[in-house]
């Protein structure tokens, strides 16, 4: 048995059928967001500068085009989101979830 105070390894031990249908979800997640870009139109709101902060102009939605894009970018999306600017937030929880912070999430 190891002391806790000197070493400190935390881990996730992985089954190969929790990644399996950890995959499927991921999967099929992307497939039904993929789907609802096409089946959902797309809109915008006007937008108004106010006090350095940009509000959004109660009632002004109206459709718009929707952009055509090639269903293959449905599986390039996440690596899109990965490397697209002000990705922050993304890399942020990457970077956590790597680090000790697990400790406090009960994570090991």
């Amino acid at each position: 048995m190891t002391d806790p105070t000197t070493s400190r390894q935390y881990s996730i031990k992985v089954g190969k059928k929790a990644f399996i249908f950890a995959f499927i979800i991921i999967l099929v997640l992307m497939i039904v967001s993929g789907i609802l870009t096409r089946v959902i139109p797309a809109g915008r709101y006007e937008r108004v500068s106010f006090e350095e902060r940009e509000l959004v102009v109660p009632g002004s939605y109206a459709e718009i085009d929707p952009p055509e894009y090639p269903i293959w970018r449905w599986a390039t999306a996440p690596v899109e989101v990965l490397f697209a600017p002000g990705n922050v937030t993304v890399i942020t929880i990457e970077a956590l979830s790597k680090t000790e912070w697990q400790g406090i999430f009960g994570v090991k």
